[in-house]
């Protein structure tokens, strides 16, 4: 069962929720190698999520509504295919894991 967070000052602010969690070009170029909706849109809010609330999750349901469809407008995808994620806890490979810490340094 995931632990219940507090909720931030943004989460009601839409201009907020906006402006903080807009992929740059260079995260949709990080982004673009993934090749399964879910997947992608996955690790993108892991990204932005981790960017904004410095914190890194393994799974989305404590993610706002409004984050994720923000996300999923940014790249063209529903919310939905969310629902299509095989495995909630990635399995990313030991390049995948250092590309985002690589890509997160940058950000700084």
């Amino acid at each position: 069962m995931p632990k219940e967070r507090k909720a931030s000052a943004w989460e009601s602010n839409d201009e907020e929720v906006r402006r903080l969690f807009l992929l740059t070009p260079d995260d949709l170029y990080f982004l673009r190698p993934v090749r399964a909706d879910a997947q992608r849109l996955y690790r993108a809010l892991v990204l932005l999520w981790a960017r904004v609330e410095r914190v890194l999750l393994s799974e989305t349901s404590s993610i706002p509504e409004a984050v994720i469809k923000h996300v999923s407008k940014q790249l063209g995808l529903s919310p939905a295919v969310l629902l299509h994620l095989r495995n909630p806890l990635p399995q990313w490979t030991g390049w995948s894991q250092k590309g985002f810490y690589v890509h997160m340094a940058k950000r700084r």
